[in-house]
Order: C-alpha cells, then sequence, then structure tokens
C-alpha cells in the first residue's frame, strides 16, 4: 500500500536509511538528522521508501516569502505516477502553514526534472538569475492531476 507522511524526528532517527534504496539518490548535504532544520516528506510502499521531499523548515530572508524545497527524490521505477506530485503538494502545504505562499527550488539540474517542475507549475525566478525556480502557492493547478 502506497503512503505519504510527514516524518517525525523519531522515526528519521529510527529509519535504517541503509537498507533504503533511496538513500543512493541522496546527496550529502541532506542530512536526515532529527536536530537538523529539515522537514522531510515520504512516499512509502510495503514498507520501503520510494521517493522522499525535504523542504527547509526555515523561510530564508528572501522576497517574495516563500519555502525552499531542498530536495525531491523518486526511485526510477515510481516516477511519472503522481509520486512526486504529492511530495510537492505536502510541501507546498507546510509552506503555507508557515505563513508563506511561495515555493523555491533550484533549477533542475535534467531535462526529465525540468519538464516535472514546469509542468507542476514551479518558474524561474527572474531576480535569481535562473538559480531558482518559484512556484506561486495561490495558483497550484499544477499540483493537481488532471
Amino acid at each position: 500500500m502506497l503512503t505519504f507522511a510527514k516524518l517525525s524526528k523519531d522515526q528519521i532517527t529510527q529509519t535504517d536509511w541503509s537498507a533504503q534504496a533511496i538513500t543512493a539518490m541522496l546527496p550529502s548535504n541532506l542530512s536526515l538528522q532529527p536536530d537538523a532544520d529539515e522537514i522531510v516528506f515520504a512516499a512509502t510502499l510495503d514498507g520501503q521508501i520510494i521517493a522522499l521531499a525535504a523542504l527547509d523548515g526555515k523561510l530564508p530572508n528572501l522576497l517574495p516569502t516563500g519555502g525552499m524545497l531542498c530536495g525531491l527524490f523518486v526511485l526510477p521505477e515510481y516516477r511519472r505516477q503522481g509520486v512526486g506530485r504529492m511530495l510537492v503538494g505536502l510541501a507546498a502545504g507546510a509552506v503555507m502553514e508557515m505563513g508563506a505562499y511561495f515555493l523555491r527550488a533550484k533549477s533542475p539540474d535534467t531535462d526529465e526534472a525540468a519538464a516535472f517542475a514546469q509542468k507542476i507549475g514551479f518558474r524561474p525566478e527572474p531576480a535569481s538569475n535562473d538559480t531558482l525556480v518559484l512556484l506561486d502557492l495561490t495558483d497550484t493547478k499544477g499540483l493537481r492531476q488532471h
């Protein structure tokens, strides 16, 4: 059964990350430590984490005020099935709970990731010289499956 959840600090600590296939996709700067400021969302299928989204738990000092998506990782065999879209939706909800209405991310580095980001509504942030993309959470049509 496919489930989506925000991981608690205890769940992050108790997860055997060495037994999770998703770990191989994670960059070294994603700490997955309980004292980190990251908010982590996971998609789990039959006890295995098949996708993760990490959100900076602090709002950066950028205008317009918005949260920063630190990473989105979906195992290749589960892509194009709505898993990434759902995790971005959960991250967007957390940002709105923080009182912000924009979600930022680093510009995607692959064509597949760029197509996904564009499809769900991320647009280049003009003031960032194309190093960031911005999702306006007041218009979330892209987060809904068609």
